[in-house]
C-alpha cells in the first residue's frame, strides 16, 4: 500500500512541476507581447514629441520599470516555483485542478490525501481501516493519467498576443525604420540634447562672443536653408524676446547692460537651438562701505554704524547715511529704484549719500572710471519694517452671582509701546433697537513697556439695563507711532444679552424646584438620622463599655449630620443665588422682597454661630469617645438634628408660600399692565390710523398674554393645594371666559373690517381685566390683612397660656423647693410638672404651625422651646430619679429646682419674644391699612433698614430703665412705686427682670453678629458686656439683689455708654467717606497687585539697560519678559 501511495504523491508532483511549466510558457507570451507594446508605444511618442532631457529620462526609465515588473511576474516567479523556490501549490490545490478535470476521480484523490492525514492520529484498528479505503480509493484511480490534465500545446493560442506587436515593429523597420532607431537612442542617451531636424539652420554672425561688463551686445544672426522663418525669438532665462528684422535671412537683436556671462538660445518654428554663450570682460569695484542707522526717537533703540552689509532691515522712519570706499573711481552712481545719482568724493575721499526709510527698496552702486564707463553693480536690498499695528488678547470671566459683572484680563503688545487702551460698549434697547447708548471709558497703563497685561471690570447693572436689552463692548488699543499716527487694535467683539422676563421666571420656576427638592431630602434625612440616634441611644443605655462597630455607628451618625449640614449650607447658597440673579432682572415688589430677606436670614439663622460651635465640640468628642460623655453626645446630636429638620420644615412652607405671593403679585401686575395695553389698542381701533393687519396681530399677541396669565392662575391653584394653610385664592372664572370671549369677538370683527365692533369689544375686554386686576389685589390684601389678624389672636392666645404656665412653674417651684423626697405628696410635684409639659406641647405646636405660616415669628422662638423641652425632659428625669429608694434620705431635689428655674425664665422669656412679634405683626397691619387706604403709596416694613438694626443707644436705654427696676426692687418697692408682698409677685418681678436682661444680651450678640457681617472686628469688652450681663441674670434667677449686683449694672451701663459714643463717632466717619466716594470699587487683591508692581519694577531695570540686539532678538527678549508672566 504504501508504495501504491508514493506513486500516487510523485504523481502530483510530476503535474505540480508541469503545471508550474505551463504558467512558464505562458507567462513568457505575455512578457514578450507586454514588452513589445511598451517599447513601441515609447518610441512612436518620442518620434513624433521630440522631448525634452527630463521627459526622456521619464520615459526610459519607465520603460526599465515596467519591463523588470513584468519579466519578474510573468517569467522569474513561474520558473523559481517550477524549481520548488518559494510559496507552490499543494498537493490538496493539485488534487482539486485533477478532480476537476477528470470525471472519474472528482474527490477521491483529495480523500486519500485526507484518509493519509488522518491515520497519522489514529489507533491500530482505525490505521487498517483507513489503509484498506486508501488502497481501494488508490486501486480506482491509479492508471488515470494526471499529467493530461495539464496541455502545454494550449499556450500556442496566446502566441497571437506576440504576432502583432512584432509584426508592427517590423513593418516600421521596413518602412520607416527612424521611428525605432532614432527616437529609441534619444531615449536612451536622454541626456544629451538633440536638435530638431529643420528645413533651416541658425548661424552667428558676430566674430566675438566677449563683451566689456555692464555695456550692450548686439547679436547679429543669418537664417539659411530651404525655407526662412519670418520671426525669430532670443530664449533668456526662460523668456522670449524678438529679434528685430534686418533682411530677409538676417535678424538681430541686442543684450542690454550684460553684467555676467549670458546664455541665449535661438526658437523659431519650434525649432530650437543649441546654447549659445556671451562672455562678460570684468569691472573695478568698491573696496569697503560704511551705513550710518539713524532712528526715529519715539522707538526708543540707540543709533547704529554698519560696514560692508548692504542688506538692511531699519524701522519705518529710520535715516540711512552710506559712506563708501572705492579704489580706481572718479565718480559712483547711486542707483534708487528709478533714479541714479552721481556721487563725487567729498574732502574725506568717500562717496556720501543719505536716504530716509518709508519703504523697503533696492539700490546699486556702479563706480566709473575713463577706461571703464560700466562697471559692476552689486545690488542691495533695504528692507523697512512698518510700525506694526499694536496686538490685544482678552479673557472673560463672570461672576458666579452677579451675572451683571464681568473681570476681564488682557494682554496688549506693541513693537514700540502705546499711547492709550480705551473700554468700548454699546447699549441697544430691546423695545426699540434704534436707541443705542455708546460710550468709550480710558484705562490707565504703562505706555513704555511693549508687552503687558492688564486688569478691568464691567459692571452692567450701572447701565440700567432692562431684560432683553443687548450690550456689545470690546476693548481698543492705540500704539505711540509718531510718523503716521497712533494705529489700533480692537479684541473681539463680546457680547450679552439680558434674558426675557419669561425666561427669568422659567429659570427662576426651575431653581425653586430644586432648592424645595433638596430641603425635603434634607429633612426626611434628618429624621433618618434622629431615629437612628434614638435607637442607638436604647442600645447602649445599659452597655458600661463601647465595642468598635459602636463606636463606628457614632461616627457614621455625626458623619450623616456633617451631610446634613452641607446640605444646609447648600440650600443657603442656592436660595442666595436665586434672589440675587432673580432681582437682577426683575423689579420685585418691596413688600415680598422685604420677605425674602427675612426668608435668607432664616436659612442663615439654621446653622448660626451657637450651632456650629456645637458641632465643633461633637468632632472633638469623636476624637476620644467615652462611654459617659456618648448619651451627652447622642443627644446633642439628636437636639441639633431636630432643630434643623424644625426650621427647614418650616423654611420649607414659607418658601412655598413666598413662592405663592410672589407668582400672584407679579400676575395681579402683567393683568393690570395688559388691561392698558388692551385700552390702547382699543383706541388705536377706534382712531383707525394704523393698518387692519397691525391691530390683527397686536390683538392676537394680547390673547395669548391673556392665556398665559390663566395658566399662571392654574399654577397657583396648584401650589396653594400644596401648602398646609391654603390660602383663600377664589378665581372669577366667568369673568376669564368673558375676557377671552370679547377679545376673541374683537379678533373676528377685525377681520372682518368691523372696527367700531372691534374697538367696542377691545374696550369692555381691558375693563373686565382692570376690574379682575383690582378684584385679585383686594383678595390678596383682604388675605393678608385676615391672616394676620388671625395670627395676631393666636400669639395674643398662646401668650395668655404662657403666663399662666408661668405661674404654675413658679408655684411648683416653690412647693418643689418645700416637699422633702420623702413627703407623699412629691409624686404630685411629679405630676403636676407632666402635666406643665403637656401644657407646654400644645403651646409648640401652635407655635411651629404659626411659624410656618408667619415668616415675622423670630426663629430664636423655636430655639427657646428646644431649651424648653430639653429642661422638661431633664427636670422629670431629676424628679423620678430622686423618687427612688437611693434617695430615700434626700430632703430635697437641688437639681430639679435650679432646671425648673430655667424654665420658668425660658417660659418667660418666649412671652417677651412672641410679644415682640405680635407687637411688629399690629404695626404692620396698621401699615397694610394705610396703604390699602391710599392707593398705591408706599408703606415701609416696620423694623426696616437701618433703623431695625440693633443699636448701642436702643441697648443702653432697656439697661437704664432695667437697673432703676432692680434699684427699686432692692428698695423694697415695684418698678411702678408700690410695695411688694412676698411669694409669687416677687418671684415674677425677678423673672421678669432676668429675662429683661436676657433680651439685652441678645441684642448685644445679634450687634456682634453684624458687625461681623459687615466684616469689622467687635471690641473684646463687648464680649465681658455680655459676661457681666450673664452673671445677673444668675442672680436674678437665683433671687440675689447684693451691692456687688448694683455694681456690677452700674458698670455695665457706663461701658454701655461709652460704646454709643465711639458708635456715633463711628457713624459720622461712615456718612463722611460715602459722601467722598459714593462708587463701589471692583478690583483684584491688593497682595497681587503689589506683587505685580515689584515683578514690573525688575522688569524694567532689566529694560533699561538696552545691549546691541537688532530687532529679532529684541523681539525674542521682549517676548521672553512677556512669557516670563
Amino acid at each position: 500500500m504504501e508504495n501504491d501511495y508514493n506513486l500516487l504523491i510523485k504523481k502530483l508532483d510530476e503535474f505540480i512541476r508541469k503545471y508550474y511549466k505551463n504558467k512558464l510558457l505562458r507567462g513568457l507570451i505575455y512578457a514578450i507581447s507586454l514588452i513589445a507594446v511598451v517599447f513601441l508605444l515609447l518610441n512612436v511618442l518620442e518620434y513624433y514629441g521630440w522631448f525634452n532631457s527630463q521627459t526622456r529620462a521619464i520615459l526610459f526609465f519607465s520603460f526599465i520599470s515596467v519591463s523588470t515588473i513584468i519579466i519578474i511576474k510573468f517569467f522569474i516567479i513561474p520558473l523559481l516555483k517550477l524549481y520548488r523556490i518559494g510559496k507552490i501549490i499543494s498537493y490538496e490545490q493539485a488534487s482539486e485542478i485533477i478532480g476537476t478535470h477528470f470525471s472519474n476521480v472528482k474527490d477521491k484523490l483529495l480523500n486519500i490525501l485526507q484518509l493519509k492525514n488522518l491515520e497519522k492520529s489514529s489507533d491500530d484498528v482505525s490505521i487498517q481501516l483507513i489503509e484498506a479505503g486508501i488502497n481501494q480509493k488508490i486501486s480506482e484511480i491509479k492508471l488515470v493519467p494526471f499529467l493530461k490534465a495539464i496541455d502545454l500545446k494550449s499556450n500556442l493560442k496566446f502566441l497571437k498576443y506576440i504576432y502583432l506587436p512584432l509584426f508592427i515593429i517590423i513593418v516600421i523597420l521596413l518602412f520607416k525604420p527612424d521611428i525605432i532607431t532614432n527616437a529609441s537612442e534619444r531615449i536612451v542617451n536622454y541626456n544629451t540634447f538633440y536638435e530638431k531636424p529643420a528645413p533651416f539652420s541658425f548661424n552667428i554672425k558676430n566674430s566675438s562672443m566677449e563683451t566689456l561688463q555692464f555695456s550692450d551686445f548686439q547679436l547679429n544672426v543669418e537664417v539659411n536653408g530651404n525655407e526662412i522663418p519670418s520671426q525669430i525669438y532670443v530664449i533668456n532665462d526662460g523668456v522670449k524676446f524678438l529679434m528685430e528684422k534686418v533682411n530677409t535671412v538676417t535678424f538681430k537683436y541686442t543684450f542690454k547692460n550684460i553684467q555676467k556671462n549670458t546664455v541665449f538660445q535661438l526658437f523659431a518654428a519650434d525649432i530650437l537651438s543649441k546654447p549659445y554663450t556671451i562672455n562678460v570682460i570684468p569691472k573695478p569695484i568698491i573696496t569697503n562701505f560704511i551705513i550710518e542707522l539713524i532712528y526715529p526717537k519715539y522707538i526708543g533703540k540707540n543709533n547704529e554704524i554698519i560696514e560692508n552689509n548692504g542688506d538692511l532691515v531699519v524701522p519705518y522712519g529710520t535715516k540711512i547715511i552710506w559712506n563708501f570706499v572705492t579704489r580706481e573711481t572718479s565718480e559712483l552712481t547711486f542707483l534708487l529704484e528709478d533714479k541714479n545719482i552721481i556721487l563725487n568724493k567729498n574732502k574725506n575721499e568717500l562717496f556720501t549719500i543719505s536716504q530716509f526709510a518709508f519703504k523697503s527698496f533696492n539700490y546699486s552702486i556702479k563706480p566709473k572710471n575713463s577706461k571703464f564707463l560700466n562697471s559692476d553693480s552689486v545690488l542691495y536690498n533695504v528692507n523697512v519694517v512698518p510700525d506694526a499695528y499694536p496686538s490685544i488678547s482678552i479673557q472673560e470671566a463672570k461672576d458666579t452671582l452677579n451675572d451683571f459683572v464681568s473681570y476681564f484680563k488682557g494682554d496688549i503688545k506693541d513693537d514700540y509701546g502705546f499711547s492709550k487702551l480705551n473700554f468700548h460698549y454699546k447699549l441697544i434697547n430691546k423695545e426699540d433697537t434704534s436707541i443705542k447708548t455708546e460710550k468709550e471709558i480710558n484705562i490707565p497703563i504703562n505706555i513704555n513697556t511693549n508687552q503687558q497685561d492688564f486688569y478691568y471690570f464691567f459692571d452692567i447693572s450701572s447701565l440700567n439695563i432692562s431684560p432683553g436689552d443687548e450690550i456689545t463692548y470690546y476693548f481698543e488699543v492705540f500704539d505711540n507711532d509718531a510718523i503716521n499716527g497712533p494705529k489700533s487694535a480692537k479684541s473681539q467683539q463680546m457680547y450679552y444679552k439680558a434674558p426675557t422676563i419669561k425666561e427669568i421666571e422659567k429659570q427662576t420656576e426651575e431653581n425653586n424646584k430644586q432648592i424645595k427638592s433638596q430641603i425635603e431630602k434634607t429633612i426626611l434625612e434628618a429624621n433618618k438620622l434622629i431615629k437612628q440616634v434614638k435607637d442607638l441611644n436604647r442600645k447602649l443605655i445599659d452597655k458600661k463599655t463601647l465595642s468598635w462597630e459602636e463606636k463606628k455607628q457614632i461616627k457614621d451618625l455625626l458623619d450623616k449630620q456633617n451631610e446634613i449640614k452641607e446640605s444646609v449650607e447648600q440650600i443657603k447658597l442656592q436660595n442666595k443665588e436665586n434672589t440675587i440673579k432673580e432681582q437682577q432682572f426683575k423689579k420685585i415688589d418691596e413688600e415680598i422682597l422685604k420677605k425674602q430677606e427675612e426668608l435668607e436670614k432664616l436659612f442663615e439663622n439654621i446653622m448660626n454661630d451657637e450651632m456650629k460651635k456645637m458641632f465643633e465640640e461633637l468632632q472633638k468628642l469623636m476624637e476620644n469617645i467615652d462611654k459617659n460623655k456618648v448619651g451627652e453626645m447622642l443627644e446633642k446630636i439628636k437636639m441639633n438634628t431636630e432643630d434643623i429638620s424644625k426650621q427647614l420644615d418650616r423654611n420649607l412652607e414659607l418658601f412655598k408660600q413666598l413662592e405663592f405671593e410672589k407668582k400672584l403679585t407679579e400676575s395681579i401686575e402683567k393683568l393690570d399692565k395688559l388691561a392698558k395695553e388692551q385700552q390702547k389698542l382699543a383706541e388705536e381701533t377706534a382712531e383707525g390710523k394704523k393698518k387692519t393687519e397691525e391691530l390683527i396681530k397686536k390683538q392676537n399677541e394680547l390673547n395669548q398674554e391673556f392665556e398665559e396669565i390663566k395658566n399662571k392662575f392654574n399654577e397657583l391653584e396648584q401650589k396653594n393645594k400644596e401648602l398646609e394653610n391654603p390660602n383663600q385664592f377664589k378665581r372669577d372664572i366667568n369673568k376669564e371666559n368673558s375676557i377671552s370671549q370679547e377679545q376673541k369677538n374683537s379678533t373676528d370683527a377685525l377681520k372682518d373690517g368691523k372696527s367700531g365692533k372691534a374697538s367696542k369689544s377691545q374696550n369692555n375686554a381691558a375693563k373686565q381685566m382692570q376690574e379682575l386686576a383690582d378684584k385679585m389685589q383686594e383678595m390678596q390684601m383682604e388675605n393678608e390683612m385676615e391672616q394676620m389678624g388671625e395670627d395676631v389672636e393666636t400669639i395674643r392666645a398662646i401668650l395668655k397660656n404662657l403666663i399662666k404656665i408661668s405661674f404654675k412653674q413658679e408655684a411648683l417651684l416653690n412647693k418643689t423647693q418645700a416637699t422633702s423626697v420623702r413627703d407623699p405628696k412629691y409624686q404630685e410635684v411629679i405630676n403636676e410638672q407632666s402635666q406643665i409639659k403637656d401644657d407646654l406641647k400644645m403651646v409648640e405646636d401652635s407655635l411651629i404651625a404659626l411659624s410656618k405660616r408667619q415668616i415675622r415669628v423670630q426663629p430664636v422662638i423655636n430655639k427657646e422651646i428646644s431649651d424648653i423641652n430639653n429642661n422638661l425632659e431633664k427636670t422629670l428625669n431629676d424628679l423620678l430619679a430622686m423618687n427612688t429608694i437611693a434617695y430615700i434620705n434626700t430632703l430635697q431635689n437641688q437639681n430639679a429646682v435650679s432646671r425648673q428655674q430655667y424654665i420658668m425664665t425660658a417660659v418667660n422669656n418666649l412671652a417677651l419674644l412672641l410679644n415682640e412679634s405680635m407687637e411688629n405683626m399690629k404695626k404692620e397691619m396698621n401699615s397694610m391699612k394705610k396703604k390699602s387706604g391710599k392707593g398705591n403709596s408706599s408703606c415701609s416694613k416696620p423694623g426696616s433698614g437701618k433703623n431695625s438694626q440693633k443699636s448701642m443707644k436702643s441697648m443702653r436705654q432697656l439697661q437704664e430703665e432695667l437697673n432703676k427696676q432692680i434699684e427699686q426692687l432692692k428698695k423694697g418697692n415695684k418698678p411702678d412705686g408700690q410695695k411688694t408682698t412676698q411669694g409669687q409677685t416677687m418671684s415674677e418681678q425677678l423673672a421678669r427682670m432676668a429675662a429683661q436682661q436676657e433680651a439685652i444680651r441678645r441684642q448685644m450678640q445679634q450687634y456682634i453678629d453684624e458687625l461681623k457681617k459687615n466684616g469689622e472686628k467687635p471690641s473684646n469688652s463687648l464680649n465681658e458686656l455680655m459676661n457681666q450681663m450673664e452673671k445677673t441674670e444668675t442672680d436674678l434667677v437665683n433671687k440675689i439683689i447684693s451691692q456687688e449686683t448694683l455694681n456690677r449694672q452700674k458698670e455695665i451701663l457706663t461701658r454701655l455708654l461709652e460704646h454709643e459714643k465711639a458708635e456715633q463717632k463711628r457713624e459720622q466717619e461712615e456718612r463722611r467717606e460715602s459722601n467722598e466716594a459714593k462708587e463701589q470699587k471692583y478690583s483684584n487683591p491688593n497682595s497681587f497687585f503689589q506683587y505685580n508692581r515689584l515683578k514690573a519694577n525688575e522688569q524694567e531695570l532689566l529694560r533699561n539697560v538696552q545691549p546691541a540686539f537688532n530687532s529679532y532678538y529684541k523681539t525674542k527678549v521682549n517676548e521672553y519678559f512677556y512669557n516670563f508672566k
